[in-house]
Order: structure tokens, then C-alpha cells, then sequence
């Protein structure tokens, strides 16, 4: 599958989030919130393999989004467990 980060909202840049698409071009999948707060540049990368997971690189903070970087591992059983 594929996976990518995007910020829901340009302005603000606020609520990062990770999205699923088992072929690249269907993303219906809910997305998975990674950071609720300001946030900004991201890069998503598999983790050893699809066995471990998705690892998730990013600016975040409470009042900015350049504020720490931070890191966010996600288990392979996201988004359902046969992916």
C-alpha cells in the first residue's frame, strides 16, 4: 500500500494527519490524526518493511507548528490488520 502526511488545513497549518490507500489512487480510508496541534513539514517512511510499521518525521508544537520535531511510529495494524 501506500501511505502519505498532509496538514488538513493550509493556513494555520494545523492537524497533521496520515492517510492509507492500498493502491495509490483510492484514499477513502479515515485518515489517522498523527499531531491535533499546529504542524508543518512531514515525511512518512516504512520502518524495515511493512512488518514495522510506518515511521512519521515532523515539525510540530502547541502555538507554532515550527515550534520541536518530533517522531511517530504507527503500527502495521493501521489502517486494518490483513494490510
Amino acid at each position: 500500500g501506500h501511505a502519505k502526511g498532509s496538514s488538513a488545513f493550509w493556513e494555520g497549518r494545523h492537524t497533521l494527519q496520515l492517510r492509507f490507500s492500498p493502491d495509490g489512487l483510492d484514499w477513502a480510508a479515515p485518515p489517522l490524526t498523527i499531531h491535533a496541534g499546529p504542524a508543518a513539514y512531514s515525511c512518512a517512511e516504512a520502518l524495515g518493511g511493512a512488518a514495522s510499521g510506518v515511521g512519521v518525521l515532523f515539525e510540530a508544537g502547541e502555538s507554532r507548528p515550527d515550534e520541536t520535531i518530533r517522531f511517530c511510529r504507527v503500527p502495521p495494524s493501521w489502517p486494518c490488520a490483513e494490510n
